[in-house]
């Protein structure tokens, strides 16, 4: 064999071995490279686990939350009178009627009581004895508010209010609520608003309705306190008052969505005589979409109300004690 023939037989031995080293190489590398993308695949796997876990135990909560938040169908809405959390507004001397009445009084207790006063009330220095310590907040009432403006920068009002309830509604005549101020009702809550911040004091004024605006759309007040006395009217049936409360209330809380309401209530509103059980039924239907309630005991035939029927003062202290009493399941 000469000198080429073993160089050919040395190339060829020489590739065998590599190949020999080469091949099991290849199987070890195909091997390994097969775990790797079995790894890849079972920790993609639980990744994907544990994003449908925690997805799932997301939508769970947000179910929770909807659930618990969901709004009570109208037919479902307060089943039950809360206790000692709503807040009222009543004239100063009906106190004493409520006082004579432990479980009217009972009901007045850790609530705050807006008083209204009268012209002879606020020019007393020794009004509002208060021996059962109930949260009394005295209030003006005013139909003028430049006239109010005026009087309290002047000092003209001598006992110390705390809030100053405005009443210029559409139903009161021209002779108390000035025409410029019953025709613009936004510009002067607005303005009583600001002077009621500027001397700490609470304004409540009344709800605007259609009526009295010029697209005739209710507006809400920028007082701090939205009354609406002209609910009182559809008090006698529970599901009618629910129903004009809460439209004004979505309207009001459309814009000031944290603003307290008051609902109206009447010891003798126009028409028929009201029992106990229509007002307690008017509160149950309510009072867990408003604040409190404005219960106005107006005289027959007098200026607010011409055509409400017989005073019943004596209604108020039933109503109340009734009222503590209900806890419907």
């Amino acid at each position: 064999m000469d000198h080429n023939d073993h160089l050919s037989q040395d190339k060829k031995e020489l590739d065998m071995e590599s190949n020999d080293f080469v091949q099991p190489l290849s199987a070890k590398h195909f091997k390994f490279s097969g775990l790797k993308i079995v790894a890849i695949v079972l920790v993609g796997l639980a990744i994907i686990v544990i994003i449908l876990i925690l997805n799932f135990s997301k939508l769970s909560v947000n179910n929770a939350i909807v659930k618990t938040t969901k709004k009570l169908p109208t037919s479902q809405v307060s089943t039950s009178v809360s206790k000692n959390n709503l807040e009222w507004i009543l004239q100063y001397h009906f106190l004493a009627l409520v006082e004579k009445n432990s479980k009217a009084l009972n009901e007045f207790k850790n609530s705050k009581i807006y008083v209204v006063l009268s012209n002879k009330e606020l020019a007393s220095s020794t009004i509002l004895a208060n021996p059962d310590h109930l949260n009394l907040i005295p209030t003006d009432y005013i139909n003028n508010s430049q006239k109010f403006m005026q009087q309290y920068s002047s000092h003209d009002i001598k006992y110390p209010i705390q809030a100053v309830l405005f009443d210029d509604s559409s139903d009161t005549p021209s002779s108390v609520v000035p025409t410029n101020q019953a025709q613009n009702p936004l510009k002067y809550d607005q303005l009583l608003s600001n002077f009621s911040k500027q001397h700490n004091l609470i304004s409540i004024c009344d709800y605007i309705l259609a009526k009295r605006t010029a697209n005739k759309k209710p507006l809400a007040s920028p007082c701090q306190i939205t009354a609406m006395n002209y609910s009182q009217q559809s008090e006698r049936n529970s599901a009618s008052y629910f129903k004009i409360v809460n439209q004004a209330v979505q309207v009001v809380h459309h814009q000031y969505p944290n603003q307290m309401i008051f609902a109206g209530l009447s010891t003798n509103p126009r028409g028929s005589v009201i029992t106990v059980a229509e007002l307690v039924n008017a509160v149950k239907a309510t009072n867990r979409i408003v604040s409190g309630y404005w219960i106005s005991i107006p005289t027959s035939g007098g200026v607010g109300c011409p055509q409400c029927s017989k005073q019943n003062a004596s209604l108020l202290p039933q109503f109340l004690a009734n009222l503590n009493q209900v806890s419907v399941k």
